[in-house]
């Protein structure tokens, strides 16, 4: 009988070196598999069917599709300039997937608050617009109440001046 434990970490931070440190075991009686990064396919299929169902985006092919393109060129962008960071700094920095599905989310996130912003201002103009209409109604009906008050202020200055 063989007992197998799988554990993921990320190499992100300090913390899997101290537990490499703590456990030592964990590097030497175990098989650590480093897990390559995504091919730029892989990326932008995740990124398909993030904003698949996406109501801000429905029926706008172009903007979907440059989205969608988008988020690859960017996040290799990034892993390169990851490893520039490593050969000035001698520091690495890890860009996992999770980092891309954060970005993504992070997205989608920004692009439903902007839309609620751009909802709530559209929503004021609205609302002033029909005051200004209401506001022309009753300017209209006081001028048509003033034409025809005109005649008989007339006469009654006439009369008052008799």
């Amino acid at each position: 009988m063989h007992f197998h434990i799988i554990m993921c970490m990320s190499p992100v931070g300090d913390l899997l070196r101290i537990r490499c440190r703590n456990f030592p075991s964990l590097v030497s009686c175990c098989t650590l598999d480093w897990f390559d990064d995504w091919p730029e396919e892989a990326l932008r299929t995740v990124s398909v069917q993030f904003f698949e169902h996406n109501a801000m985006i429905e029926g706008n092919e172009e903007l979907r599709r440059s989205i969608t393109t988008m988020f690859p060129k960017i996040h290799h962008s990034v892993q390169e300039l990851t490893v520039r960071f490593y050969e000035e700094q001698k520091r690495r920095v890890y860009i996992t997937p999770k980092t891309y599905l954060d970005a993504l989310g992070l997205f989608k996130d920004l692009m439903e608050e902007r839309q609620q912003e751009l909802n709530s201002r559209l929503t004021r103009i609205k609302n002033g617009i029909h005051k200004l209409e209401a506001t022309n109604v009753q300017i209209e009906e006081l001028q048509t109440t003033l034409t025809d008050l005109v005649p008989k202020l007339l006469e009654e200055n006439k009369s008052a001046e008799l």
